[in-house]
């Protein structure tokens, strides 16, 4: 390990020496709460973080700890590659006059100018609590990246904003972090319409909906969301944007805990390879919702839409291309649905809920997604299998999707006399869905 000790003598004359200890292969910083209460948080952490951004690479990385307390943060904070911040028994709190993100991966770009690809590297963040103070800027922000942890991590109390959003990630992994007390109001509520906040947001590069980052047609990959906790937040994990012919792919959930939701527990769009297992949901108003489009195509772009607003080039075909085995596998989870109706949302409730979608009419959208060509974009290659459900609204529901298998799913219906819909069904497959097995499912 290559470490780095700065010690201050302080004598008459203000003569100062700085004294490095270094091996070989690791640049370790300390940052003490004494550097932290004499210049604030920002200016103490920052500069180090810039010498990483500076002089630290893949074989030369830096580790910075910041030292355990409480502290104010008043200006956002950037990481670079190949760079490990240590924040084990550290607060961050969002100071009452600073509505930005508390940690921002990479420099701030504008949507037409910036670094393209995968281009932050090796960055782990470790520990901590992200506290938004009702804030409503998102908490951290990880955008054009690769290989990039998140560990043990506390992010709480944001109020109309998601509390971690991605966009062009290879390679992501977060792992037994909380989420906590994220809030919507009404009148945000009425304006975001469906698309509501979620504690994670997979998102995609398009200045619509991500600022601070380049504008590409480069699809998130290889993400792992695992042993995390969320509980009262609007949606847990979630995407409502995508690329057309350039599906988010290779995305795991596992083992994770959702409590006290608003809306769905996990919600994803336009994807493929996705595996859902060993969750358990509940007091959420959906379970699991999988959708191949949004109607009417809202939040799925063409890539020369985002290649013309990044500035960039695309080869990615803007041609109807049905996916036709997205390899979907929802397995061993616990759902519990509330009893509570959909505030955000009119979808139904579900403790499963794939969708397939029949574009009949091409849209174009406020947000410049839509567009897209006509045809039967259905969900194909699913296994929705051991899963217990206990719902108030329909146990397993599909529509348009094909060559699947609904097998060992025990189903037990919670008569609601609130809920005006009175067509639910244990498991419902409609919508040209063809190929389905259901096969040893068991309903109370």
């Amino acid at each position: 390990m290559r470490k780095i000790c700065y010690l201050f003598f302080i004598a008459l004359g203000m003569i100062v020496f700085n004294i490095r200890l270094i091996s070989a292969e690791e640049v370790e910083i300390n940052v003490t709460q004494e550097e932290i209460e004499n210049s604030g948080f920002y200016l103490a952490v920052q500069h180090y973080l810039i010498e990483a951004r500076d002089y630290a690479s893949e074989d030369n990385p830096y580790v910075i700890n910041v030292e355990p307390g409480e502290y104010k943060v008043s200006h956002m904070i950037n990481v670079y590659s190949n760079t490990t911040l240590h924040l084990d028994g550290v607060t961050l709190i969002r100071d009452d006059g600073f509505d930005g993100n508390v940690i921002f991966i990479g420099g701030l770009d504008e949507a037409q100018n910036g670094v393209l690809g995968y281009y932050y590297s090796n960055i782990v963040l470790n520990g901590g609590i992200l506290d938004g103070s009702g804030g409503s800027k998102v908490l951290l922000k990880i955008g054009h990246a690769h290989n990039i942890t998140v560990n043990n991590m506390t992010l709480r109390n944001e109020d109309n904003g998601h509390m971690v959003e991605t966009n062009t990630v290879d390679g992501l992994t977060i792992s037994k972090c909380k989420f906590e007390n994220q809030i919507i109001s009404e009148k945000a509520a009425e304006e975001k319409g469906s698309y509501v906040y979620e504690a994670i947001q997979l998102d995609i590069s398009v200045g619509e909906h991500v600022t601070g980052y380049r504008s590409e047609p480069l699809a998130s990959k290889n993400i792992t969301i695992s042993d995390c906790e969320f509980s009262n937040v609007i949606r847990g994990i979630g995407s409502h944007t995508g690329i057309l012919n350039a599906p988010m792919e290779n995305i795991t959930i596992e083992g994770c805990t959702f409590n006290n939701l608003a809306s769905s527990a996990i919600e994803l769009v336009y994807s493929k390879d996705v595996t859902i297992i060993n969750n358990i949901m509940t007091d959420v108003i959906r379970g699991i919702y999988v959708k191949m489009l949004n109607e009417n195509g809202n939040g799925v772009y063409l890539s020369t839409y985002l290649a013309e607003e990044g500035n960039t080039d695309t080869d990615i075909d803007t041609s109807f291309k049905a996916i036709e085995n997205a390899n979907l596998l929802i397995s061993g989870n616990v759902i519990v649905l509330s009893e509570n109706q959909p505030v955000y949302d009119s979808s139904s409730k579900a403790g499963v809920f794939i969708v397939g979608r029949q574009l009949n009419q091409n849209n174009s959208n406020s947000d410049g997604s839509g567009n897209l060509p006509l045809g039967n974009y259905y969900y194909g290659g699913i296994v929705i299998a051991n899963n217990r459900i206990t719902t108030t609204g329909y146990g397993i529901r599909i529509a348009d999707c094909r060559d699947g298998e609904i097998i060992n799913n025990p189903i037990d219906y919670i008569y609601n006399d609130n809920d005006s819909e009175s067509t639910y069904r244990a498991i419902y497959i409609a919508d040209q869905s063809e190929g389905i097995s259901v096969i040893d499912n068991m309903l109370y």
